[in-house]
């Protein structure tokens, strides 16, 4: 069962973050740690929008039948763990000190 998620508030329309506490009680966020008060800007409305450039290029990409979902990131550490990335950090940093 999931312990919190994202939605839209029922009175003013603000993307909240609502999340389980202890005892089974539910708390809306508009924030990481302010809750939520209908009528103020929520920190999260602006989460997972897109800028105009993207748009752009999003819409030439689809206007020549490639589709967004089907472009993918393709960086050093893709198919790694996160904490790879961190070990090989460390362990390169620790030779160096050590030459």
């Amino acid at each position: 069962m999931k312990k919190s998620y994202f939605k839209k508030c029922d009175d003013c329309g603000a993307t909240i973050h609502l999340r389980q506490m202890r005892h089974e009680q539910w708390v809306a966020f508009d924030g990481k740690k302010r809750v939520h008060k209908c009528g103020r800007k929520s920190r999260y409305d602006n989460v997972g929008s897109v800028s105009a450039d993207t748009k752009v290029v999003l819409d030439k990409l689809s206007n020549n039948g490639i589709k967004s979902d089907s472009i993918k990131a393709k960086g050093l550490f893709n198919g790694f763990p996160p904490w790879f990335a961190w070990a090989l950090i460390a362990v390169l940093t620790v030779i160096a000190i050590k030459l």
